[in-house]
């Protein structure tokens, strides 16, 4: 799928869904095992200051439970893009936090936000790439963040 001299390591996934039955939004945690994740960190320079422009390229090997998120109903996984609270959260390496409140809980962004983005580099989707050529063994996800 990769070339062998890639280093695979794992990826956690926080994707927003929606309860159909309570109409509560809460962070589903998936890790997936097996990505490529390829960090280049610049800066740009801005009358305001120094900003970050890092940029992430990440290959995720496209699972059987990956549903692309047009089609996706909270079964499975997906990546989703969007606003802050609407897209999702991209982690380097296996972590195990849990976000512990359902988004609209007044406490949300102070009990699990803060901490999260606090303790964990992440990263969000600004564009999402599948690449199913070939066989199905070599089909992945190539996010750009």
């Amino acid at each position: 799928m990769f070339p062998r001299y890639n280093i695979t390591e794992p990826v956690t996934i926080y994707t927003p869904v929606r309860n159909a039955e309570t109409n509560e939004k809460r962070f589903v945690r998936t890790a997936v095992r097996g990505c490529i994740w390829q960090q280049d960190s610049k800066v740009a320079y801005k009358t305001q200051g120094v900003a970050d422009a890092s940029l992430a390229i990440l290959s995720i090997p496209y699972l059987h439970d990956y549903v692309p998120e047009k089609d996706f109903t909270g079964i499975g996984w997906t990546i989703k893009q969007g606003a802050e609270l609407q897209a999702s959260y991209v982690v380097r390496g296996e972590i195990a936090f849990e976000f512990i409140l359902p988004a609209e809980d007044p406490e949300f962004y102070k009990v699990c936000v803060v901490p999260f983005e606090k303790t964990y580099a992440f990263k969000h989707a600004k564009e999402i790439v599948n690449h199913n050529a070939g066989s199905r063994g070599q089909w992945y996800i190539k996010l750009i963040c």
